[in-house]
């Protein structure tokens, strides 16, 4: 007599020998659970991948939008991305106004230095020579404090 379970893997295209032998019905059902972990790590891996990738992206819309704010010296972007500033660098809070900020933003930007790699060290893809905002806080702080 065959057992429903072998009946169905009979079915499924799995032959009698190996369904009929426990060891072949064990290496079928570790086969599919390590594939089924295998997927599900694929899986999380993309979504992870894709999570950062997004996050990123929303990052560098930030800057983009603070940059070009700074011609203005005005905007929600330009006014977070300074207080951001101040915070950072406390000293610098008294000394400068976020119009002199402003100026060497846009000097900066003008220049091109926050996509040509010289903040970042990266002469690599455009991914690696985009400037962070620490990094454009590094710069600010050094064309201040000259």
């Amino acid at each position: 007599a065959v057992s429903a379970g072998a009946g169905l893997l009979a079915y499924l295209g799995v032959g009698f020998g190996a369904a009929a032998s426990g060891a072949g019905l064990a290496a079928l059902f570790l086969a599919i659970f390590f594939g089924g972990v295998a997927l599900a790590a694929g899986i999380g891996g993309v979504l992870v991948w894709e999570g950062l990738s997004i996050a990123q992206l929303v990052r560098n819309n930030t800057i983009l939008k603070s940059v070009a704010e700074s011609y203005d010296a005005s905007g929600k972007n330009f006014d977070k991305f300074v207080r951001k500033y101040f915070r950072t660098y406390r000293k610098d809070q008294g000394k400068f106004t976020k119009e002199q900020v402003a100026a060497v933003i846009v000097k900066g930007d003008e220049a091109g230095v926050y996509c040509d790699g010289s903040l970042t060290g990266s002469t690599k893809s455009l991914k690696k020579k985009l400037a962070k905002n620490k990094q454009i806080f590094q710069y600010v702080n050094k064309q201040l404090n000259q």
